[in-house]
């Protein structure tokens, strides 16, 4: 029994081992037609042309619903504001939040606009003499949106960090007060 369990993995081993010295990998030889080549990138940008249109749709959409959101705050705090200042209470803290939250929107809307107009430069992009660059034109367009992004979460962030609490301290003002 034993001699022949010995047997068999002796066997299984060398099997095993010499299958795997015995074993050279081939090198395959593969030539492609650098016509094909071109023509696939020649496709492969047409097809990213067409979605960089739907991209462009996409961002003047969430520009318009941004904007409006953002002129929202601005109107509701101003007249937070106002009543405030009717009232007798101390918003000048408020007031040069909301002078710095609109800087803020404003750089937004004008990272936004530079975005936009570098997209619809790629939305006309002409495939077929500067194919070279458009792949370095996307990935900076993907940058300039991350930038766009890195702006609406600075308007955020400051209304949360800044303006959030100024109001919080006016209505304990206003507790102090009564």
């Amino acid at each position: 029994m034993r001699k022949t369990l010995l047997g068999l993995v002796a066997v299984g081993l060398l099997s095993v081992g010499g299958s795997a010295l015995a074993f050279e990998p081939i090198k395959p030889i593969i030539t492609i037609d650098p016509a094909i080549i071109a023509n696939f990138s020649k496709n492969r940008c047409e097809k990213a042309v067409v979605k960089i249109g739907e991209r462009l749709n996409k961002i003047e959409k969430y520009q318009e619903s941004h904007m409006v959101a953002y002129q929202n705050l601005v109107d509701r705090l101003t007249a937070l504001a106002e009543r405030l200042k009717l009232k007798g209470y101390d918003v000048a803290t408020l007031e040069a939040d909301i002078v710095v939250l609109k800087e803020k929107i404003q750089s937004f809307s004008t990272q936004y606009d530079t975005c936009k107009v570098d997209v619809e430069e790629l939305k006309d992009w002409d495939c077929a003499t500067k194919h070279g660059d458009f792949k370095d034109q996307v990935k900076a367009n993907r940058q300039c949106l991350k930038d766009v992004h890195l702006a609406s979460k600075a308007v955020r962030s400051y209304y949360f960090s800044q303006i959030r609490p100024d109001i919080k301290a006016i209505r304990q003002q206003q507790a102090e007060s009564n």
